[in-house]
Parts: C-alpha cells; structure tokens; sequence
C-alpha cells in the first residue's frame, strides 16, 4: 500500500511538470487551459491525496487519524473559500444568488460545525492527567506505588493474623520465621513492579485492554490483544508467581502475521519500534526507561528467527526475539 501511494504521488509531481511545461497536454478535458489551472488542480489534489494517506496510514493512531482528518478538511475549506472570493459561480453550486458575501457566511457556518465536532471527539486533556507514549510518567509510577502500599497493609494484616491463629493453634514455632517468608517473597518476580503499572497504561496509551484469565492448570495470567490495520495485532501476556501479584515475567507481541504480503517490513518494524520501545520502559526498581527504550528500538532491525538477543538492566532481563513477522519483547526477574 506505501508503495502504491507513492507511485500516485510521482505521477502527480510528473504530471505538474507537463502541465506548467504545456499546460495542453495535462488538461485535456478543461476549456480553460493555463499553467494557473494546472496550480488550482495540483493543490487540490495534492490535498486529497494527503487526506486519503492520513486516513488508510498504518502506522498511526485512531485518534491521530481524526486530528489528520479534521486538519485535511480545514485546508480543503480554506482552498473553496479562496476560489468562493475570486469566483463565486465556482464555489456555490446550489441556489440563485451566488456572492461573496454568501460565501463567507457558508464559510463561518462550516468552520464552526467542524470545530464544535472536533472539541466534543477530541475534548483537550487535562496535562495533569495525561500520559504520552515516550514513558510511563512519574504520576502513573507514584499511583501504583500507592497500590503497592495498600496491598503491602493488607498483605501485612493478613500475615498477622495467619500468625496468630498458628500460634494459638500449634506452640511449636515453624522452621523458617514470618519474617524469613516476607523476605523470600520479595526476592522473587520482577523488584517493584505490578500488572496494574503495565496494564493500565497500555489501556491509556494504546487501547490495548488486558484482563485476567484463569489457565488449564488453575494458575492466573493477565491477556490483552488489539488488532490493528492490514492484520497486525499488539499483544501482552503477564505471567504471576503463585497467584500473587508478582511478575514472574511479561511478555510484549507484534504480530504481523495476517499482513504477509500486504503491509511493508519497514512499516512493521516502525509499529515494533513504537509498541515495544514503550513496553521497555515499565517502572520496577532499578529501571533506566530511556536506555531500555533505546535498545529495544535499535535491536528492532537486529532480530533473526532462531537469535536472542539480551539486555541486563537492574534486576531484571530484557530478550528481543521472533521472526520477519512476529517479534516478542520478554521482561522478566534475575534468576
């Protein structure tokens, strides 16, 4: 598809070229044949051209698309209303009195329908509140340690009275203390980090929605999969310890599988880069988001069916892996 629309877009630049070299030949079924008209036509083309790429474009967003598709209609606007003020038989096709003055009047009506639907689609953002796709941002980290800390009281309150009732109940102390099990506890899964710090900002960034699944052996796992354009989908697999809110590793897809033959490796590794490049950067204990980031987005080009390729940061490992197609970002806790 990339390769089709840059074929359309040498033709039009060729075809500008013969037009202000002869504007005869480009303008074959026009009575008014100037290198003017030609310009007139080229924009307008060029404009639409621009607009149809926004819309079908593969590598951005729904909400980028709308944001491209309300800008491509506002300069389409302003291209009628210049052509509505030198000739207004050109611009108003319906009704008998055709000025300039109604011109403007259907251009204020235009402009502020196309700006009342774009605040209730798009409404601004509270920069507070906002999260961007470079990394997680220090709010989103500080909440999920405050859910940290919650379930740390509760975890806590639970393990006090699970004390109690053995000690009631058998005067024999056990061979490894309480204090001996929360410290082996810790030392397991990924150091300071929850699904919720991963899923949730996957949902904002993304609108990849992740839910918690009960497996064959009975053991819980978190799952989320969005399919996007041309059949390539983003996925997120979070494996706990012992039913526990510890990672014990997470696993990040692209799978491009559905768009053998359709959609460009270049684009694929584009979508990689943005998708994986973002899950790098989860907020555990000891993190460097941006050198984790940084390796992840140049390894995107390194990954070879049967290679894996591996990072150290902290206390925790990153693997790069998979195929032309499918390729897999593995975070998971220092054996």
């Amino acid at each position: 598809m990339d390769n089709l629309l840059i074929g359309l877009f040498m033709f039009l630049i060729l075809w500008l070229i013969i037009g202000l070299i002869n504007p005869k030949w480009a303008l074959v079924w026009s009575v008014n044949k100037t290198r003017r008209r030609v310009l007139l036509y080229f924009g307008l083309l060029f404009i639409i051209f621009l607009s149809i790429y926004n819309i079908i474009s593969p590598s951005q967003t729904s909400k980028s698309k709308i944001e491209d598709l309300f800008v491509s209609l506002f300069l389409l606007s302003i291209i009628w209303l210049v052509i509505g003020l030198i000739n207004p038989n050109k611009a108003i096709i319906l009704g008998n009195k055709k000025t300039r003055l109604r011109v403007i009047l259907y251009y204020f009506i235009f402009f502020v329908i196309l700006v009342s639907i774009s605040s209730i689609i798009n409404p601004p953002t509270n920069t507070n509140n906002s999260s961007t796709p470079n990394s997680y941002t220090s709010q989103q980290i500080s909440q999920s340690s405050t859910t940290k800390s919650e379930q740390n009281v509760e975890q806590n309150t639970v393990t006090e009275k699970e004390e109690t009732s053995q000690t009631e109940s058998d005067t024999t102390s056990p061979e490894t203390t309480q204090e001996e099990a929360e410290i082996t506890q810790k030392e397991k899964g990924i150091p300071g980090l929850l699904p919720a710090d991963i899923y949730i900002n996957l949902e904002n960034v993304f609108g990849l929605k992740v839910k918690l699944i009960q497996g064959k052996t009975g053991n819980y796992f978190y799952y989320g999969k969005k399919s996007t354009e041309y059949g390539i989908s983003l996925i997120c697999q979070i494996y706990l310890i012992d039913n526990s809110l510890l990672i014990d590793f997470a696993d990040f897809i692209v799978d491009a599988s559905g768009g053998i033959g359709i959609i460009s490796k270049s684009t694929i590794n584009e979508i990689v880069k943005e998708y994986l490049g973002y899950c790098a950067t989860v907020p555990y204990d000891g993190a460097n988001p941006l050198a984790a980031k940084n390796w992840v987005i140049q390894n995107i080009k390194n990954i070879k069916s049967g290679k894996t390729l591996t990072k150290v940061i902290g206390k925790v490992k990153f693997e790069l892996f998979g195929t032309d197609y499918i390729k897999t970002l593995s975070i998971k806790a220092l054996e």
